[in-house]
C-alpha cells in the first residue's frame, strides 16, 4: 500500500539559535566529523555536495542531498530504516536565516507517514535541537511548531 496524502503529513518547527552564525550551523550538519560531535558521537557520513548520499545515526536515517545553498539551504531526501518499504522518502528542507541575535533554524520535514509523526517531530527535538543547544553552548528558543 503506497502513500497518500491522508496518510502522509508535514512537521515545521522554527528555531531561534541565539548567537550562532547561519555558517556555523550549516557546517555542522555537513560535515561529517562535526554532525557526529554535535549529536553525541552517533556514527555520520554526510557532505557539502548536491547529490551525496548520506546516512545518520548509523545508517538509521538515509537519504541524499538534493538542494544546497551555501550557509542558507539545505534539502535532502530522506527515509527512517524502520519505514515500510513501499513507503516514498520524504523531503527535509532546513532554512537558516540570519538575525541580529543568531540564527533562525526552520525545518519542514514533509511526507512523513502519520504512523511515524510524532517520533520523527520528537527525534529532531531532541536528537538535534537539545544537542545543539548543548553543543554550542547557547540559548534555543522554538518560535513555532506545527504538524499538518
Amino acid at each position: 500500500m503506497g502513500r497518500n496524502r491522508s496518510t502522509m503529513r508535514t512537521i515545521t518547527q522554527a528555531i531561534l539559535f541565539r548567537g550562532v552564525e547561519p555558517a556555523l550551523l550549516y557546517e555542522t550538519y555537513l560535515n561529517a566529523g562535526k554532525h557526529a560531535e554535535s549529536i553525541g558521537g552517533a556514527k555520520v557520513i554526510i557532505s557539502d555536495e548536491i547529490g551525496a548520499d548520506f546516512s545518520i545515526y548509523g545508517h538509521y536515517i538515509k537519504g541524499k542531498n538534493i538542494d544546497l545553498i551555501k550557509n542558507k539551504l539545505i534539502v535532502q531526501r530522506w527515509r527512517a530504516a524502520d519505514w515500510d518499504e513501499d513507503e516514498l522518502d520524504s523531503i527535509v528542507s532546513i532554512q537558516l536565516k540570519g538575525q541580529e541575535d543568531g540564527t533562525l533554524l526552520v525545518l519542514v520535514h514533509a511526507n512523513i507517514p502519520i504512523k511515524n509523526l510524532l517520533d520523527i517531530k520528537r527525534h529532531w527535538e531532541d536528537f538535534y535541537w537539545k544537542k545543539w543547544k548543548k553543543y554550542f553552548g547557547v540559548s534555543v528558543h522554538t518560535i513555532e511548531e506545527g504538524i499538518d
